[in-house]
């Protein structure tokens, strides 16, 4: 990988110890180090990285990346560095540098996770191919991910997120894609960014790191995204309703056929075959046969802690889905519910950072729930009063809770044999608890 001497240089750090050491790996957790790693310091919330060093050393590390004098064993080193953070992003820059190898940049407010697994099946069917592991996308995770590549990989799928403008004109920086795609122009983190128009200005930074003959692919179904004809880069352009250069036939709620190949996936839903077709957009810029591409993403399985189905041993079915909440993922989870036999209820909580947008927010899922033909809408937390104050007044059967082991107790009380119960939430609202209450 590189020796302790080269983190200096690249991170502008002084050696303590022996800086011929040979670094093989990266790990910022102490206690998953491996002999030969790398121990990268951070300062967290909670815990100082910098207060391991000790143990890392003493599960194998034979460097440590810190920010202040740490004791070194013998025949092992320290780069001490005045900030872990802004080191570990100048030493994946250099690391990812090294590398001739295909690289996609994945960024959007909703769908850039499950996207981005889709291109890594894509790619896969020809090439090994490297990707950000679970949806570790910020300026810790992004870096750590890139610090895995290594000979044997042809590509590497790279997510990245962010809450703040400027946030991924440094991710981007660090990975420097060949292909970038965005998947829609949602209203994840306006409360920070105030309007869709700075979030879209904020996703477009990922152009900032393509070199000249670099491919942007764009949702052609996106308001926002439409309009991004004149960039100066390449853009191809994908989707299901509008006109396109990668177009998607809608065959059935899980199929699609693009670039004259058919898809079969095994998770139902639009936006799925939409983010199919991304995936086939950039195979096709990449030079990845159709017919392979095709076939690979047909393989591709959700996440098990994103949206999946479990039938209960009562006799009815629970739609899992409370990794993240926006208004965009919630309208796509009702419209799933929706297409069930049997009663449809849902179980929504609060979506948060929307800030002056929160209350309109609720209001439209809670007349969208009534429209669609919802038939029970149970709601948690402060600012789903809104969604259930608006569903009552379209007539929808709606009950608001304080407490989520009131709603289960409802919840489970209201269950018949046939009916199916969606159940979602922002993470930080910890809806698995309702789960763990009806499944218990």
């Amino acid at each position: 990988m590189f020796d302790a001497q080269t983190v200096a240089k690249v991170c502008g750090g002084t050696v303590k110890g022996d800086g011929n050491v040979q670094i093989l790996a990266a790990c910022k957790d102490s206690r998953e180090i491996k002999e030969g790693d790398l121990y990268i310091a951070i300062i967290g919330e909670n815990n100082d990285g910098n207060d391991y060093a000790g143990k890392a050393y003493e599960n194998g590390a034979v460097c440590s990346l810190v920010s202040r004098d740490v004791d070194v064993p013998e025949g092992k080193a320290a780069v001490i560095v005045s900030d872990t953070r802004r080191a570990l992003l100048s030493l994946a820059a250099y690391y990812r540098s090294t590398f001739d190898i295909k690289l996609v940049g994945v960024t959007g407010s909703v769908g850039k996770t499950t996207t981005k697994e889709m291109i890594h099946c894509a790619l896969s069917s020809v090439w090994k191919t490297h990707k950000t592991n679970k949806n570790f996308n910020n300026d810790i995770g992004l870096p750590m991910t890139l610090l895995e590549l290594n000979d044997t990989y042809k590509a590497s799928v790279i997510e990245m997120g962010m809450s703040a403008r400027g946030e991924i004109s440094v991710l981007t920086n660090v990975a420097k894609p060949d292909v970038a795609v965005i998947t829609n122009i949602g209203v994840s983190h306006i409360e920070h960014l105030k309007t869709q128009e700075n979030i879209l200005a904020a996703k477009l930074e990922i152009l900032e790191g393509l070199p000249e003959n670099g491919t942007v692919i764009l949702n052609a179904d996106d308001k926002f995204l439409s309009k991004q004809t004149s960039l100066p880069f390449k853009t191809v352009f994908y989707g299901l309703d509008n006109d396109c250069e990668v177009k998607g036939e809608v065959l059935s709620d899980n199929k699609v056929r693009v670039l004259g190949e058919t898809i079969e996936l095994s998770v139902p839903g639009k936006h799925n075959l939409l983010n199919a077709c991304a995936a086939m957009a950039v195979a096709r810029a990449l030079g990845i046969p159709a017919a392979d591409a095709a076939r690979g993403i047909s393989s591709f399985e959700t996440d098990e802690i994103r949206q999946r189905l479990v039938k209960s041993p009562k006799g009815f079915d629970i739609i899992c889905d409370w990794y993240n909440a926006s208004p965009q993922s919630v309208s796509v989870a009702l419209e799933l519910l929706c297409k069930k036999e049997g009663r449809k209820i849902a179980v929504l909580a609060d979506m948060l950072e929307l800030g002056d947008f929160s209350k309109k927010c609720h209001e439209d899922i809670g007349i969208e729930a009534a429209e669609r033909g919802v038939d029970m809408l149970f709601t948690y937390g402060k600012e789903s009063k809104y969604m259930h104050e608006a569903a009552k007044e379209k007539g929808l059967d709606a009950k608001h809770f304080d407490s989520k082991d009131e709603l289960s107790a409802s919840l489970l009380n209201t269950l018949q044999k046939g009916d199916t119960v969606l159940i979602k939430g922002s993470h930080s609202m910890k809806m698995q608890d309702i789960y763990d209450k009806i499944m218990g």
